[in-house]
C-alpha cells in the first residue's frame, strides 16, 4: 500500500484570466504537510506548476495508473475553473482562453477526463481536492477565483472517493489577505499542521473532519463561502494524516477555539484582547501546559485571524459606505452597483452589511398628527379573556397562535407569529419583506394577531404596546432612529446597554436570552418575531409596522 499524491498549481494565464499567485504557494505547502513523516506521511508527491493541458492530463493518468486497491491516492488543483456551454466544468491551465462561446476546450482539463481517470483507477480510497471556482476578478488585496453553476458531484462522483472543493458552484474562492494561501488550503494545512482538525480525538484526521475544521474557519473569514464535501461510499473515512495526541500546543489551541466559540462578544478581536476572566484561565493553561508566552501568543493570534479578517471587511465596508451616503444621503444606482460589487469583492452576506446601512443612512424626518392617549397596558383579570374572533385577509389559519398563547407558550407563540405574519405577506422569508410589504399590511390580520397577544398577556405585549414605548421615547411611527430604538430596547428589555463596535451590534439580548414569563417580563417585551435572521425587522421595519399599526386604528 502507497500514499501518492498530484499537486497541481496554475498562477499564470492568458488574457482575460487574473494571475492567481497564491496557488504556487498553496502546491508547496501542500507537499510539506502531506510528506511530513509524522503527518500525512505520503511515499510520493509530485507538484506540478503551470503545466500545459497535456502535461496535467498525463500526469492525471500517471497518478491513477497501476494503483493498486489499498493505494490512497490524492488529486490537488489549485487555480481556475471554467465552463462550457453546458455547464461541464474544466481545470484551466496557462494555455486556456475563451472565445464568444465560452471555453475553448482543447486549451483545458475536462473534469470528465478527470472521472475517467480515478473510474478506471484500481485504487479504492481516492480524495479530490478543488481549490477553485469558475471566472476571475480581482480587488485590493483579494483576487477571485469565478464563478458559474456546475454540478460537482455529478461529474466527479463514483465509489471510494471523497470530493472537497472550496466552495459551492456559485460562489467566489479567494485568495487570503495577507497570506501567501488562497484561504481553503491555508485552513486545510492547518488544520492538519497542528492536529486541531483531529475532531474525535482519536489519533487520526480523515477527510470529513479535515472539511469540517477547514469549512467553519473559512466561513468565519469569508462568509458568502461555503465549502462543499462530497464523500461516496466509504470515501469520509479516508486518513489523510496523523495528530499528536498529547502535544500541549494541540491542547492549548483546542482551549482557545473553544472559548473564541463562546465568548466572541467579549474578545476585541482587532486588538486580539480576552476580557480578565479569560485572561487569567488563559494564563493558568500556559503554565499547567508548560507552554511559553511567545508560543501561546502566537496561537492565540492564529485562532483569532479569521475573525479578525472578518472584522476588518467590516470596517472597509463602513468606510466605503460612509463615503457615498455622507454625500448626498441617497445612493445613486450607479453608487448602489459599486456598493454591490465591493460587498462581493468582500466575501459578505447581505445580512452582515445590512445593520451598517442601516446605522449609516439619514432617515427622513415625517410629521405625525397627534396621538390620543390609549390605555390599553392596563393588567385585566386573566379570567376576562373573551374569545377572538380569528379573522384574516390572506386565509391565514391563526388557531396555533391562539393555543399556544392560551397555553403560556410565549416563545413558541413568538416564533408562529413571525410565520403567519410572513404568510399575510405573502413572503417565504423576511429577507423577502420591503417597507411597503408592512405600510401594507392586512388591518384585519394585523388586529387579529395583536389582540391575541393583548388579551393573553393582560395588556403586557402586542405591537400597539410597543407602538406607544416607542412613541413615549421619541419616536414617530413609521420613522426609523437608532437612537430612539435604542431607547425602545432598554425600555421593553431588548438591550442592556451596548453599543456599535466595528460593524457589530454588541450587548443586545440574544432571541435565545428573552424573557418568555409574563410575570418578569418588562412591557411590551414581546413579540420580537426573530425566529429566522430578522435583525433587520427589529431595527428599521419595526417602526414601519407601528405606523400601519396607528393605520389600522390599533
Amino acid at each position: 500500500m502507497v500514499k501518492v499524491a498530484l499537486l497541481v498549481g496554475v498562477s499564470e494565464y492568458q488574457p482575460g484570466f487574473e494571475a492567481l499567485k497564491s496557488a504556487a504557494f498553496d502546491i508547496q505547502a501542500m507537499q510539506r504537510i502531506l510528506q511530513h513523516p509524522e503527518i500525512g506521511e505520503f511515499s510520493e508527491v509530485k507538484p506540478l506548476l503551470n503545466p500545459s493541458r497535456q502535461q496535467m492530463e498525463v500526469a492525471v493518468y500517471e497518478l491513477f495508473a497501476n494503483r493498486s486497491p489499498e493505494d490512497l491516492v490524492l488529486f490537488y488543483f489549485s487555480g481556475h475553473g471554467v465552463k462550457d456551454r453546458n455547464l461541464n466544468l474544466y481545470l484551466a491551465t496557462p494555455e486556456t482562453r475563451k472565445d464568444k462561446q465560452g471555453v475553448v476546450s482543447p486549451t483545458a482539463v475536462a473534469a470528465s477526463y478527470l472521472q475517467g481517470q480515478m473510474t478506471d483507477s484500481r485504487s479504492q480510497r481516492q480524495v479530490t481536492i478543488l481549490d477553485c471556482c469558475f471566472s476571475g476578478a480581482i480587488a485590493k488585496g483579494l483576487t477571485v477565483k469565478g464563478e458559474v453553476e456546475v454540478d460537482l458531484e455529478a461529474q466527479l462522483g463514483g465509489k471510494g472517493r471523497a470530493i472537497l472543493t472550496s466552495s459551492s458552484s456559485t460562489q467566489y474562492s479567494f485568495e487570503q489577505e495577507g497570506s501567501q494561501l488562497s484561504v481553503y488550503t491555508h485552513y486545510l494545512v492547518k488544520g492538519m499542521e497542528t492536529g486541531a482538525a483531529d475532531l474525535d480525538e482519536n489519533g487520526w484526521i480523515d477527510v470529513d473532519e479535515l472539511h469540517q475544521y477547514a469549512s467553519e474557519k473559512v466561513q468565519e473569514a469569508s462568509p458568502t463561502m461555503s465549502p462543499q464535501f462530497y464523500p461516496v461510499a466509504e470515501g469520509y473515512k479516508i486518513y489523510l494524516g496523523r495528530s499528536p495526541l498529547d502535544d500541549p500546543k494541540l491542547k492549548y489551541r483546542k482551549a482557545v477555539l473553544l472559548l473564541v466559540d463562546e465568548d466572541r462578544e467579549d474578545i476585541n478581536f482587532l486588538e486580539g484582547k480576552f476580557d480578565d476572566t479569560t485572561r487569567s484561565f488563559l494564563d493558568e493553561l500556559q503554565g499547567d501546559l508548560g507552554i511559553e508566552k511567545q508560543e501561546a501568543t502566537e496561537i492565540e493570534t492564529e485562532v483569532m485571524a479569521p475573525y479578525r479578517q472578518l472584522v476588518k471587511k467590516l470596517k472597509r465596508y463602513e468606510q466605503f459606505f460612509s463615503q457615498f451616503i455622507q454625500k448626498s444621503g441617497v445612493l445613486t444606482d450607479k453608487e448602489q452597483r459599486k456598493l454591490k460589487d465591493f460587498q462581493k469583492i468582500l466575501g459578505l452576506r447581505d445580512e452582515d452589511i445590512t445593520p451598517i446601512e442601516a446605522l449609516l443612512t439619514p432617515q427622513p424626518i415625517k410629521t405625525q398628527p397627534p396621538l390620543e392617549e390609549v390605555e390599553i397596558h392596563q393588567p385585566q383579570p386573566q379570567h376576562q379573556f373573551v374569545e377572538i374572533e380569528l379573522k384574516s385577509e390572506k386565509d391565514v389559519d391563526y388557531t396555533k397562535l391562539r393555543d399556544r398563547l392560551l397555553a403560556g407558550q410565549w416563545e413558541d407563540a413568538d416564533r408562529e407569529t413571525a410565520q403567519r405574519m410572513l404568510q399575510a405577506m405573502e413572503k417565504n422569508s423576511w429577507l423577502d419583506v420591503e417597507e411597503e410589504d408592512l405600510l401594507n399590511f392586512p388591518c384585519t390580520d394585523l388586529r387579529t394577531i395583536n389582540s391575541l397577544w393583548l388579551r393573553t398577556s393582560n395588556g403586557k405585549f402586542g405591537f400597539s404596546v410597543q407602538k406607544e414605548i416607542w412613541i413615549e421615547v421619541g419616536g414617530q411611527p413609521g420613522v426609523y432612529n437608532y437612537d430612539i430604538y435604542e431607547k425602545f430596547g432598554d425600555r421593553n428589555g431588548w438591550r442592556k446597554g451596548g453599543e456599535w463596535v466595528a460593524g457589530v451590534f454588541n450587548e443586545w439580548v440574544a432571541y435565545s436570552k428573552l424573557t418568555y414569563n409574563l410575570e418578569s417580563a418588562p412591557l411590551g417585551h414581546l413579540p420580537w418575531p426573530r425566529a429566522s435572521p430578522y435583525g433587520f425587522y427589529t431595527q428599521v421595519l419595526l417602526p414601519l409596522l407601528f405606523s400601519r399599526t396607528e393605520a389600522c386604528s390599533l
